[in-house]
């Protein structure tokens, strides 16, 4: 087998299912070679002492100085594409695979003329980004010139520009194995049933959604809910959970790593987002037995839950804080249904195996090699 080297690309390593996505598929890279040997450089737009995701120590670490704190530096931003440029030309790579949009951007526009090999991959629904309109246009300019597009669903699929719907290929999120399953009938040490959401504190998760849908329901003696998540809006959520009175039954919890124990102890998990590409967390969820709610407009998640079958799918009709309360109590009433929803989720999350998965990417990306 030869040695290829691939030069991986995201903005950032925070928080977020795309950067869970980019550093594992490195390190099966790096240690499963199907086809190639393969070294990897990973390229952020900040500088990541810690990652949240823990990154190979096989894979070279790089960084553009582009971003400071949680927002973007203009001028940076504006010089980003030169300084790609210029990296790509001193690692030579066999290939680049680029996932978030303006990642995608901004490689497309620093490698011109090079001729490698490019693959770019959208992590969201296109439809929900801020500046939408323009990101839509940006992709029919400049995505004709990669030579495949990754996306997660077939909705976000048909988004794409007709012209690249034969290279665009759908490849879903690894729904991981877990030894830690979740009893969804048996209440905790404290003699509750736990409501479980997990999500970046933003206004694309809703979680204002959740805590009105809880809020509506008499069951704070016996079910308490809990967020885990970091963001922005943790001074709102935690003021809205004041305003009604839920602090001994409602909590925002500090996001963790060890995300499978917590879902081992919870009883129900709800996504209340307005948009994703493939929810991991909801993938996480399927993967620990819970019974699951979300809706069926969300990208990733009529994948991930069979309506009555490991959960209850919600339509577009029923987004609100009523008809998700309904939805809720359905399930706290009957710990039967519960433990038959946990029983399915086994067979939904078979589909998304870790081998499969990854060998779809490398297999995409062994396409492009051998053109090469």
């Amino acid at each position: 087998m030869k040695d290829k080297k691939l030069l991986l690309v995201i903005p950032t390593l925070g928080h977020g299912g795309a950067q869970k996505v980019i550093t594992e598929l490195a390190q099966y890279l790096c240690e499963n070679n199907t086809y190639n040997e393969y070294k990897i450089t990973l390229l952020t737009f900040r500088k990541e002492n810690a990652p949240i995701h823990p990154v190979n120590d096989h894979i070279n670490l790089i960084h553009i100085p582009v971003i400071t704190g949680e927002s973007f530096s203009i001028p940076k931003l504006i010089a980003c594409p030169w300084s790609f440029r210029s990296i790509v030309k001193e690692h030579q790579p066999d290939a680049i695979i680029v996932f978030q949009d303006i990642a995608n951007f901004i490689s497309i526009l620093a490698t011109l003329g090079l001729k490698i090999p490019l693959i770019v991959s959208e992590r969201n629904d296109p439809d929900f980004y801020n500046g939408a309109s323009l990101r839509k246009a940006l992709r029919t300019i400049l995505y004709p010139a990669v030579d495949k597009v990754i996306v997660q669903t077939s909705k976000i699929a048909a988004k794409m520009p007709k012209m690249l719907q034969g290279r665009t290929i759908v490849i879903p999120n690894v729904v991981p194995k877990t030894i830690m399953r979740a009893q969804t009938a048996i209440p905790n040490a404290q003699g509750k049933y736990v409501i479980l959401c997990a999500g970046r504190l933003v206004p694309q998760k809703n979680h204002l959604l959740l805590i009105d849908a809880y809020s509506k329901l008499n069951i704070s003696d016996s079910w308490t809910l809990r967020i885990y998540g970091e963001g922005r809006l943790r001074e709102q959520l935690e003021q809205k959970i004041a305003e009604l009175g839920l602090e001994n039954c409602v909590s925002i919890e500090p996001a963790t790593k060890d995300i499978h124990s917590v879902m081992s102890s919870a009883h129900l998990f709800v996504l209340s987002s307005k948009f994703e590409g493939f929810p991991n967390i909801l993938a996480e969820a399927v993967a620990s037995d819970l019974p699951c709610i979300g809706y069926r407009f969300v990208s990733g998640v009529p994948e991930l839950i069979e309506h009555q079958f490991n959960g209850i799918l919600l339509n577009q009709d029923q987004y609100n804080d009523e008809k998700l309360a309904e939805a809720i109590f359905s399930l706290t009433i009957a710990p039967e249904k519960r433990i038959e929803m946990s029983k399915n989720c086994e067979s939904v999350a078979r589909k998304y195996n870790y081998q499969s998965i990854y060998h779809a990417w490398e297999s995409a990306i062994n396409s492009l090699l051998q053109t090469k």
